[in-house]
């Protein structure tokens, strides 16, 4: 029998918008079928509320979430946060340290990306009962991730492409890497790619069940994001993280986190909020007041505590996927969440969902 199993988180239609990138996608349309209506004006005002608003939510989340998993207790313990405390100071006061770890961070806050969309297959994967095996699991990070990497070295690649500066701040040269490095991570993606729809048929033959499509649209939806090129690349990756990115990060943090009513949501929702507006721009502007320059304080506290964002939230997927996956019924499925939508990443620039591109 076919797989009838409801694997969607919402329904097909935000299920799509909101963990599979569709919302990104549309927006990318009407930036580029419908100019007259979709003006620099309106995609002004989207992402500066974007960022303004679902940053900072997507920022506080994993934060109060951390609280209530396990295996990322430890990475809000008073002593491991007075370590990237530290890291911001020595960043503060060490320009050429922040500017390493800017370059360090263009290039994990992709790999963040991709990690938490393959959480997301994985996840529509248990849902809907199709395992794949070991070695298809595999190949299913390998690819992933080998296409992010490939996107990100094809910019180092191609001189003189790479950002030079980023919020103001100069950067390191970006090491010239050979254009076998790009041709070797093109053949581990497509071979990867490959095996993977090979296992996949195979376990669909003799299961007799269906591939999610929840599953499939976001493969898809990956996979587009990090093959496009040119002004269409630069302008889909205006959206990305605020569009893409964060609200999955939201949504899965809201479906996972038990909820009792919209108001405890709001209330919830409402402190992801204020604490992720605290530390991106009320931090910052203390460190302004007692003299430090506003611009590369903030660039110390983003970077800084977006790698402790990256782990927390790697550690909290990991610990909270499998269960969420065997959840009968959701919050979101009851109704009891009002219709937020909306979130959004950790200020990667225009043009750079391959973030190394100058554009």
């Amino acid at each position: 029998m076919f797989c009838k199993t409801k694997v969607w988180l919402i329904n097909p239609v935000l299920d799509f918008l909101l963990f599979s990138g569709g919302l990104g996608w549309f927006l990318l349309s009407l930036h580029l079928f419908v100019p007259d209506q979709f003006t620099l004006h309106t995609q002004s005002v989207l992402l500066v509320l974007g960022s303004l608003v679902l940053t900072n939510t997507h920022f506080g989340a994993p934060l109060l979430v951390a609280n209530k998993t396990g295996a990322a207790k430890f990475m809000v313990k008073p002593l491991l946060l007075s370590i990237f405390v530290v890291a911001t100071i020595a960043a503060l006061w060490a320009p050429p340290l922040l500017s390493l770890l800017v370059q360090a961070y263009l290039c994990c806050v992709v790999i963040h990306y991709t990690c938490q969309n393959i959480q997301i297959v994985r996840l529509y994967l248990q849902r809907g009962n199709f395992e794949l095996s070991r070695s298809a699991t595999l190949c299913l990070y390998t690819f992933a991730l080998s296409l992010s990497t490939w996107s990100l070295t094809r910019q180092v690649i191609d001189d003189g492409s790479a950002l030079v500066s980023f919020q103001g701040l100069s950067l390191p040269e970006w090491p010239f890497l050979h254009p076998v490095v790009g041709f070797a991570l093109a053949v581990v993606c497509a071979t990867s790619g490959l095996i993977l729809m090979v296992q996949i048929l195979s376990v669909a033959a003799s299961t007799r069940r269906l591939f999610p499509v929840a599953a499939a649209l976001t493969l898809i939806s990956t996979s587009f994001m990090f093959c496009v090129t040119g002004t269409i690349s630069a302008v889909l990756w205006l959206f990305v993280p605020a569009f893409v990115h964060a609200i999955q990060s939201i949504g899965l943090h809201l479906i996972e986190t038990p909820q009792g009513s919209k108001l405890s949501v709001w209330s919830w929702l409402s402190k992801c909020f204020l604490l992720g507006l605290g530390i991106t721009y009320c931090l910052p502007a203390c460190c302004h007041y007692v003299g430090i320059g506003e611009q590369h304080a903030y660039l110390a506290i983003i970077v800084v505590f977006s790698f402790h964002h990256f782990v927390i939230e790697l550690l909290t997927r990991s610990s909270k996927t499998k269960n969420l996956a065997l959840e009968p019924a959701l919050v979101l499925q009851n109704e009891q969440i009002p219709r937020v939508a909306l979130c959004i990443e950790d200020l990667v620039p225009p043009g750079s969902g391959v973030p190394l591109t100058g554009a």
